[in-house]
């Protein structure tokens, strides 16, 4: 059964939420970011109140540092796993966190990190 448009805005809002707190970012910060006026307009999209125009999605993907195919919730058509996503959203703090590190151990460990979000992200073979 397909996602209602209500459920989709819902997941995108919290894919939006998500990699601005990776980032560390305020709302007000990614407005300045995208050209925006006010924080009220990020808080909008990330509370799925506002439907994403193609090309505001895009200045959301530039502001947030991410591929705008990250912030889709395209995931939910393949799992429906909440802790699946919890531990995305905690793996991509982490990541931002380590990456802001200036060692080798924490490098290493940002590679690690990558290859698990990405194992996270992709599609589940048909042998799972």
């Amino acid at each position: 059964m397909a996602d209602s448009h209500d459920e989709l805005l819902l997941a995108f809002g919290r894919r939006l939420a998500g990699r601005r707190r990776a980032l560390g970012l305020t709302q007000a910060q990614v407005a300045e970011r995208m050209g925006l006026a006010a924080a009220e307009s990020v808080s909008r999209y990330e509370r799925g109140g506002q439907d994403p125009k193609l090309s505001t999605l895009m200045r959301f993907a530039r502001a947030l540092e991410c591929q705008a195919s990250e912030l889709l919730p395209l995931q939910s058509a393949r799992t429906a796993n909440p802790d699946h996503d919890a531990l995305r959203e905690e793996g991509q703090v982490l990541l931002a966190r380590l990456a802001r590190a200036d060692s080798a151990a924490c490098r290493l460990a940002v590679g690690g990190l990558r290859g698990m979000l990405d194992m996270l992200a992709s599609p589940r073979s048909s042998s799972d």
